[in-house]
């Protein structure tokens, strides 16, 4: 038996069945040391409300010689790794647990769901991301476990998966306690138990681990030590992979695609300015200033999309005798999910940097190298000077000033490591 259960939920969230105290006799009884309370965060229905999670700064922190965390299971918002968990509730809970959850994050593809996950993990402020094995959330298991060993955040083994919830998760879950175990990165297992009768049960995660062997001293759960000295380590956010995901997703999407949504938020706010890694303070406020999705689809369509568009967004268009075949093949050999779409175009290709910097593969430099002195640089002062002088609208204009100075920082900070 394991001392620690890292999730489960109580009657603040509506649909499961005991209260604080009723886990707290369950655990002594049972011998577990240690457990955080994990209810539902407020975007979904059934949650408790924002003041739940804030005011749980009241509760002691050991009763009955039982110790008790206290935590949320956020939901994952967008591809941008947002968490409907931020500021004081941040400041008020020790464990952050993060997860697909379909009436906040209906499930889309592969690329979609894998893409939202390493985000979530690399904006640094979660711990655990749960139930990774649910079926209708289909990820690449093998870079969404390199990329929770790089940020130093666990992936969890639901023993609810194999019982009564995501039915068909078996598979996945084992495929990815051996990705994890591979890639050297932490488990964290947690009952789910929405009925305090349940707390502590990891029979079916047992069985897994004990058939593929994982090592005992990478799950979180063997004591309460571990766990705390595994929350005390600080996850470091990844500057360079955060501006190639910002400013691709900004060339890729049309500015009124849903999934953009939350980034011209931070735009329109000013919350991009103020976490933005790059001294762009002017750009970004010119940026701030005309950041209307709905005035800009005009501008976005003529620029970027169509036979007769004025700044084709493609490496093809602007290098001749360049092949977009072997930019999907350099980009399909590094294991980045792609779809139909060219795999040249400018967005795609600073989300593939951003995609090889939360990878973290032996190889990623010598990668990253090759993205940019091969399919970036040689192009993109061209295209973005093209996109500054042909866009009616400032938006382009500034993203395009922003993109130029960004890139050059970014290859100048690859030169410096190459000579060190």
């Amino acid at each position: 038996m394991y001392p620690v259960d890292l999730h489960m939920h109580t009657v603040a969230s509506t649909h499961a069945y005991s209260t604080l105290h009723d886990y707290i006799a369950v655990a002594k009884a049972k011998g577990i040391k240690l457990f955080a309370i994990t209810d539902h965060g407020p975007d979904m229905a059934d949650a408790p409300h924002y003041w739940h999670f804030v005011n749980m700064r009241i509760w002691p922190r050991l009763v009955d010689g039982v110790g008790i965390l206290r935590g949320i299971e956020s939901n994952i918002k967008n591809t941008a790794g947002e968490i409907d968990c931020t500021g004081p509730m941040l400041d008020a809970l020790d464990l952050i647990i993060a997860g697909f959850h379909e009436p906040v994050f209906p499930p889309k593809d592969k690329a979609t769901h894998t893409e939202a996950m390493i985000a979530t993990m690399a904006n640094g402020d979660v711990h655990i991301i749960s139930h990774p094995g649910n079926p209708k959330f289909e990820i690449d298991i093998p870079a969404v476990a390199a990329a929770a060993a790089k940020y130093n955040v666990a992936l969890e083994l639901n023993n609810s998966s194999f019982t009564h919830s995501r039915i068909g998760s078996g598979p996945n879950c084992r495929a990815i306690a051996e990705a994890v175990r591979d890639a050297g990165g932490w488990l964290a297992l947690g009952s789910d138990s929405h009925t305090a009768f349940t707390l502590g049960d990891f029979t079916e995660c047992r069985k897994i681990l004990d058939e593929i062997n994982f090592p005992e001293e990478r799950i979180l759960n063997v004591s309460p030590r571990r766990l705390l000295g595994f929350l005390e380590a600080q996850p470091v956010m990844n500057e360079f992979s955060i501006i190639c995901r910002v400013l691709g997703s900004l060339f890729y999407r049309q500015p009124q695609d849903p999934l953009l949504v939350p980034l011209f938020t931070l735009i329109r706010e000013g919350k991009l300015a103020a976490s933005w890694p790059l001294e762009q303070d002017e750009l970004l406020g010119r940026l701030q200033n005309s950041c209307d999705p709905q005035l800009l689809a005009a501008d976005f369509n003529a620029l970027f999309v169509g036979e007769k568009c004025s700044v084709p967004p493609f490496r093809s268009a602007w290098e001749a005798g360049s092949d977009e075949g072997e930019v999907r093949q350099f980009l399909k050999q590094r294991g980045m999910p792609l779809g139909e779409s060219p795999a040249d175009h400018f967005g795609t290709l600073l989300l593939a940097a951003s995609w090889l910097e939360d990878q973290s593969q032996e190889d990623e430099f010598e990668a990253q190298v090759t993205l940019f002195d091969d399919y970036l640089m040689p192009w993109c002062g061209t295209f973005l000077g093209k996109v500054e002088a042909h866009a009616t609208t400032p938006f382009y204009r500034t993203l395009a000033a922003i993109s130029r100075e960004a890139l050059q920082a970014m290859r100048d900070e690859l030169q410096e490591s190459e000579e060190e």
